[in-house]
């Protein structure tokens, strides 16, 4: 069990959608985490302090489901 806090970013229809909303928001694959929800889809988090010293605006209020990427 790790010790970082996570938030929730979205659900995705595969790993490939996870990496390619990684790619194109500037977050490391591996501060992502992801699980295979109940619907069958990816369900995605992201390290929070992965933004600590980012510019990337991730947790500004904008969310794969809210309109970020």
């Amino acid at each position: 069990m790790s010790n970082w806090t996570f938030r929730q970013i979205g659900s995705f229809g595969s790993e490939a959608d996870v990496d390619q909303w990684a790619r194109e928001n500037r977050v490391n694959p591996g501060d992502i985490k992801t699980r295979k929800g109940t619907s069958g889809r990816i369900e995605a988090e992201v390290r929070e302090t992965a933004y600590d010293e980012s510019a990337n605006d991730v947790f500004g209020g904008f969310d794969r489901r809210s309109g970020f990427r």
